[in-house]
């Protein structure tokens, strides 16, 4: 029978019904975060909303329905909801739904209306998506943090990671399948994304439980699992520097794409064979059965009979502790920092330049993107190494230094800049996704922890759209038409104001941090002593 869910938060910590059930839970989650990861493949698509004979949109609007699909993503607070009251699968379930009907809909507009619908509606239809990609991440990282108590840092780097490299997998697809015609792409990610809810959802149901290999073998599964994810960061990295010239070959590169996507797909079967029991395992007898009338709970025994975290607050608690709020002022700056630039990067390498630099677009973005999946799954695992050492707030810290340092060097010395920047930001932003979700639960408790991951989202969204569309966008139309290159920008100045209010605010977000930091070092206290 499935798991029970223990009301107002995650699911409780119990027994699966399958052997090694929490591996097949991850396995399948990670299935999923290739629908979350579409989020990022817009710009696969976008650009059939701007061919004449259709939508002819401007690229100001092409922007703005990227922005409701981001809206969408950040703002799941629903989707917390449904898992305090349905539990985690129904949250997937629904964020798959959406996804599907999203996309679908999407396809619908381009392939049997095209033109023909209002511009709010393709908004609404984006939002949609986003919307769904959100809600299957909240699910999937609520769920396995449950299920890794004990290596939540590591669970949450490679989860992220694995989000992050999503588009790239994506992508691959598009190429090998679909390349050049964009609209079957959208038809191909709406049955996609009700493929992998049909398949996965009832396998999380069936399946999810607290992980009960003892803690080194765990250990070693996520290495392995770390190492497989750094090999196919650096293979996309190579296809994506390498796309322009296998585009060029007979069948705009098919022949070295679906070999490509083969490897993919078998390096993605080989995540289940981490259910494998491994050679001579006992379970973990850290933990103590009890049963209970319809369940087998796992109890974790705290130091002298005191709760297993040492703060546990309601949700809706949470927002009225001054720790919760100090963290949103430094993800606010430290993620609005890091998307500014990844929004715009195609815009940033040609400004800098001094030219349209189109072959060089794609390998940048692809440089940025690699390093942003290293950065989360560097900051999720390293973080769990040390956690017995040092606290958790005190990665966000150093992204924040990182980040502020990269703006403040990209503002002296522009050009130079380029490449070091495309990945120090992708170092620093990518790292903060790796440890963001772990502090939420280690600060705050696991109570209502779908909503509250949910809240900690809006940081994201806010900094987006205050760095992003009002700051960076801003500067850049209003340069590039004193210019008169709109809408394009071949100039330093298009971008350095920004680079400069980037960097400025970066230095009182630091201090924020430490101030969070040293406010928070008492539960971090209690952890370290509850780990030895």
């Amino acid at each position: 029978s499935a798991n029970p869910v223990a009301p107002h938060g995650p699911p409780a910590m119990t027994k699966s019904g399958t052997q090694n059930g929490a591996w097949w839970t991850l396995s399948s989650a990670m299935m999923m975060m290739l629908v979350c990861g579409t989020v990022y493949a817009f710009g696969e698509f976008s650009s059939v909303f701007k061919e004449e004979d259709g939508y002819n949109l401007s690229q100001t609007k092409v922007q703005l329905l990227a922005l409701a699909a981001n809206f969408g993503n950040y703002s799941v607070l629903d989707a917390g909801v449904i898992i305090s009251l349905l539990g985690t699968t129904a949250a997937m379930a629904y964020g798959c739904v959406l996804a599907c009907s999203g996309y679908l809909l999407l396809w619908w507009c381009v392939a049997f209306e095209n033109g023909e619908l209002p511009f709010w509606c393709l908004a609404v239809f984006c939002f949609l998506y986003g919307h769904g990609c959100g809600s299957i991440d909240n699910g999937c990282i609520t769920e396995l943090v449950a299920d890794f108590p004990d290596h939540r840092g590591n669970v949450v780097g490679c989860m992220k990671a694995y989000y992050g490299l999503a588009s790239a997998t994506i992508a691959i697809v598009y190429y090998a399948i679909f390349s050049p015609v964009k609209t079957s792409f959208l038809l191909f990610l709406g049955i996609y994304s009700a493929v992998m809810g049909l398949l996965f959802v009832p396998l999380v149901h069936r399946t999810r439980g607290k992980v009960e290999e003892p803690k080194d073998i765990v250990s070693r599964k996520f290495r392995l699992l770390t190492f497989g994810l750094l090999g196919f960061a650096i293979l996309f990295c190579l296809v994506n520097v390498l796309s322009p010239f296998i585009d060029q070959l007979p069948g705009r590169g098919r022949v070295v794409w679906i070999p490509v996507l083969l490897l993919v797909c078998a390096g993605i079967a080989s995540m289940f064979q981490l259910a494998r029991p491994a050679p001579g395992a006992q379970p973990n007898l850290e933990f103590q059965l009890q049963d209970t009338p319809g369940e087998v709970t796992l109890v974790r025994p705290a130091p002298g009979g005191g709760r297993p975290t040492p703060r546990d607050t309601t949700g809706v608690g949470m927002l009225c502790e001054l720790d919760f709020w100090l963290l949103m002022l430094v993800l606010t700056a430290a993620q609005g920092a890091g998307l500014m630039f990844m929004n715009n990067s195609g815009q940033i390498l040609p400004a800098l330049a001094g030219h349209a630099g189109k072959g060089r677009v794609t390998s940048y973005v692809a440089v940025i993107s690699v390093f942003n999946s290293l950065g989360r799954l560097a900051y999720g695992n390293g973080s769990e190494a040390v956690k017995a050492r040092v606290s958790r707030p005190s990665f966000l810290v150093v992204s924040l230094v990182v980040l502020t340092c990269c703006y403040t060097l990209l503002y002296f010395l522009g050009e130079p800049m380029l490449w070091p920047a495309a990945v120090l930001v992708g170092v620093g932003y990518g790292g903060l996704w790796g440890v963001q979700p772990v502090i939420v639960t280690e600060l705050f408790g696991p109570t209502d922890f779908g909503f509250k991951y949910a809240c900690s989202n809006v940081a994201a969204l806010m900094g987006s759209f205050c760095f992003g569309t009002l700051l960076a966008g801003g500067q850049f139309d209003r340069v590039a038409t004193e210019r008169g290159e709109s809408p394009f920008c071949y100039a330093p100045e298009c971008f350095d104001v920004a680079f400069g209010v980037a960097a400025a605010c970066g230095v009182p977000a630091i201090g924020v941090g430490v101030w969070l930091w040293s406010r928070t070092r008492w539960v971090y206290d209690q952890l370290g002593a509850e780990q030895e």
